[in-house]
């Protein structure tokens, strides 16, 4: 499993990017989308849309299961990454790059850093 050292992590196996201006990135993790298998469907969220902390804002879906991906904070939607909704094996080829939705207002709230996620990973 890899986890970038820059990157912050969700118990719910999201990865958050912070950006500047009060911007982030969120995506799932390399975790997960191992976890997930082949994936073969993304929904996305719309532009403009608020989501509460908890919140699901999207779908992925893999021949294996279906997985919902939860809002860290709340936030608003800025863009969705709407190219995985054609190529949703994106997700699979590099998770990390392969960011879900870009946000405006999350805050760091103490979310895991790379060796914590790494520790809390084993544990499961």
């Amino acid at each position: 499993m890899h986890a970038p050292q820059n990157l912050k992590y969700t118990k719910t196996h999201e990865w958050i990017a912070f950006l500047e201006d009060g911007k982030a990135k969120i995506g799932i993790t390399d975790y997960a989308q191992q976890a997930l298998g082949d994936i073969v469907y993304v929904s996305l969220p719309h532009s403009g849309e608020e989501y509460k902390k908890g919140d699901i804002f999207a779908d992925v879906e893999s021949v294996k299961m279906e997985a919902e991906i939860y809002m860290p904070m709340d936030g608003r939607i800025l863009t969705a990454n709407m190219g995985l909704v054609q190529q949703p094996q994106k997700v699979n080829e590099d998770a990390y790059g392969a960011w879900l939705v870009e946000v405006r207002g999350l805050k760091d709230e103490g979310w895991m850093n790379a060796d914590e996620y790494g520790k809390f990973v084993e544990g499961l």
